[in-house]
């Protein structure tokens, strides 16, 4: 049920109904294979009804077996509220089957939050590990729509928050996808999809033919995506020839993913003579938005067709957005659309961007005006930052911005703030902790960190390079450190509370040697790594949590500059939970002490797997293997470069969870 609801003044309440797979998946056990059995998805459904309205609405929920060849016998267990009212259709089944879930919502009239319960559960139990919990929420809002009659129009709904956990290259415009890495990336809930839209691709002939565009290619990916249940994070950049400013049209385009190899060449010496043309600011940046000479975004106004960046923005979000081109030609009659979109990408690394960070700034500010102006809820994303190459960039970013008399009132032209970092974990906190510094000192408390690509390439494995190899093993990891890797980066990012997590990369694919770089999570031939399933476990426990506690320690005391045992706690008040992930940061094993809170604990391995453990004399004693990976180039045995040669990766993590009764629900 959509529909705009028309009132000429005053407050309407609504329903905002939201059916969440807290945990789309359970971790097997060993013994089951090596990948999650049984998932539900989607994972989300978002309904509005109106208030003191009775309404039964019906979504179907999607149980699949992804294990061929094994028979799962599983059945539904129903456990309502009060304010709602639920059944199922079918309450069992075997295998894969389609349940379509009826909710009964009876009038509310008080603003507030409802739940219910769906468990599935298998048999025999051992199978799936532990049941399912799919919590069905009813949030009561009140929600003001101020129209003015005449009108046509339609609601395109609530701008939703982005899915948690992204993957990169899932599928792409230039080289699309199919149902299988669609399905590969939906069981392991990897449900926002990152990927280049290439200005140069699209407008082809910029100097014959001005302003035309060939959407084909880009139109097929994103109807795709869309239609998989995916949200579409498309990164607009690469200046057309006929418009670049510089550069050399004969070198080779830098690929999505480049940035590590840009830090080996800078390191070896190994650059290009002269960067791409399309690296460089488009002719025409500095020209007015609008089409009255200003930069004032206002009712009636239209872009300056002049300003080439500007009118390229405009239109790729014009056709992509929900009710925009795309979804009037695909008759979606729902909210499915384009709602976020990154500006350029690595902007401070100069492989990717030769323009000064003036020409940026401006970049930026065109293309969240020009965004906005086709839709108001179009979210921006400031390209995603290395921080390595260009010390003090983004601090003089914002600085630049700060004294534009605009940027306040349009929010310093950005929504999100995006930073990339690979191969030491650390770093993911060293680079989104200064960043958010920086955006709360220029009151831009409610800007959001991203991390938009974090990885790192597998050594080791049949034709790729050896982990000890003398020659190639910079900073690549094996594939239990590349596992250990996903954990850490991503307790890192949750700990400061990032919006959204997305890894490098789905498949190898080509990387950016092929044959050479390794960062997927499943191998080209479909067989999944380690990583693989550690990926659900990181979404499964390291998201919808907040801060709790931090430590690093020796043995029993804190160190904070060369402590061994790092401990990042966090809480789920939704279950009254704490989860402490724990690693080593050096070349030795440890034994963290942790006081119990419950009379037991699981503790989960990167593999998915977990056990129940008990404590003794009140304490749990978790062993830590020491740390391996030595191979950050530069540094002397391939440590890390920071004080005390910690490891680039930290040993193999655990992850305990356990009920906490400081934590409330």
């Amino acid at each position: 049920m959509k529909h705009l609801m028309l009132v000429l003044a005053g407050t309407l309440l609504l329903l905002l109904l939201t059916i969440t797979a807290v945990a789309s998946f359970a971790a097997p056990s060993p013994e089951a294979g090596d990948a999650p059995l049984l998932i539900v998805t989607p994972a989300e459904v978002t309904v509005l009804v109106p208030i003191s309205t009775a309404a039964v609405i019906t979504r179907p929920l999607f149980i699949d077996n992804v294990m061929t060849g094994t028979t799962l016998t599983w059945s539904i267990t129903l456990s309502p509220s009060a304010e709602i009212q639920l059944s199922a259709a079918p309450l069992s089944g075997t295998n894969a089957a389609t349940v379509n879930v009826q909710i009964d919502v009876n009038p509310i009239t008080a603003t507030g939050l409802y739940t219910a319960y769906l468990i599935v559960s298998t048999e025999p139990s051992t199978t799936l590990g532990a049941p399912i919990t799919i919590p069905i929420s009813v949030l009561a809002v009140e929600l003001l729509h101020q129209v003015y009659l005449p009108v046509i129009a339609r609601d395109h709904g609530m701008l939703l928050p982005p899915p948690p956990l992204g993957l990169a290259f899932i599928s792409s415009a230039k080289y699309g996808g199919n149902e299988t890495r669609y399905q590969r990336a939906l069981a392991v809930n990897g449900r926002l999809n990152r990927w280049p839209l290439y200005w140069n691709e699209i407008e082809t002939q910029a100097v014959a033919q001005p302003r035309i565009y060939q959407w084909t290619a880009a139109d097929n990916n994103i109807a795709a995506d869309l239609n998989h249940g995916l949200t579409v994070l498309p990164i607009l950049l690469f200046t057309p020839n006929g418009l670049d400013t510089g550069g050399s049209r004969l070198a080779p385009l830098p690929q999505i993913g480049a940035g590590l190899h840009a830090r080996l060449n800078d390191t070896t010496g190994n650059r290009p003579a002269a960067p791409a043309s399309v690296t460089t600011p488009p002719q025409g940046l500095y020209l007015s938005v609008f089409n009255d000479g200003t930069d004032t975004p206002g009712p009636g106004k239209s872009i300056n067709p002049d300003n080439r960046w500007a009118h390229f923005v405009n239109a790729a979000v014009n056709r992509y957005k929900p009710g925009g081109t795309l979804a009037q030609q695909q008759g979606w009659t729902d909210d499915r659309g384009v709602r976020y979109w990154e500006i350029w990408n690595e902007p401070d690394l100069d492989v990717f961007f030769t323009g000064t960070i003036t020409d940026y700034a401006r970049l930026l500010k065109v293309g969240y005006l020009a965004a906005r102006a086709a839709d108001p809820q179009a979210q921006i994303v400031l390209g995603g930052l290395v921080h390595w190459q260009q010390a003090g960039w983004f601090s003089a970013l914002l600085d630049l911005l700060g004294h534009d008399p605009a940027a306040v009132e349009n929010h310093y032209f950005m929504d999100k703030v995006a930073v990339h970092n690979y191969f030491w974990a650390w770093q993911t906190f060293g680079y989104l902790y200064p960043d958010r510094v920086q955006l709360d000192s220029h009151g831009l408390q409610d800007v959001d960190l991203w991390l938009t690509e974090t990885g790192v390439p597998v050594c080791g494995e049949g034709t790729l390079p050896a982990c000890d190899d003398p020659q190639n093993r910079w900073y690549r990891a094996s594939p239990d450190e590349q596992a250990a890797y996903l954990i850490q980066s991503a307790a890192y990012a949750a700990w400061l509370k990032t919006e959204a997590f997305v890894w490098f990369q789905l498949f190898d694919d080509c990387g950016n040697q092929c044959g050479v770089d390794a960062y997927g999570l499943l191998r080209n031939d479909n067989t999944p790594r380690l990583s693989y399933q550690t990926y659900p476990l990181v979404f499964d426990q390291l998201t919808n949590v907040q801060p709790y506690w931090r430590d690093r320690r020796t043995i029993t005391a804190t160190n904070w500059i060369s402590g061994n045992q790092e401990i990042l706690a966090f809480k789920r008040p939704a279950t009254g939970e704490r989860i402490v992930v724990m690693w080593t940061r050096y070349y030795t094993d440890a034994t963290v002490v942790l006081s119990a809170t419950a009379p037991s604990a699981r503790l989960f391995y990167p593999d998915g797997s977990f056990q129940t453990i008990f404590p003794n004399g009140g304490a749990y004693a978790i062993s830590l293997p020491a740390a391996s990976n030595r191979n950050f180039l530069g540094t002397n045995g391939g440590v890390a470069p920071d004080s005390t040669g910690s490891a680039p990766i930290g040993g193999s993590p655990r992850i305990l969870v356990e009920i906490d009764p400081a934590v409330k629900p």
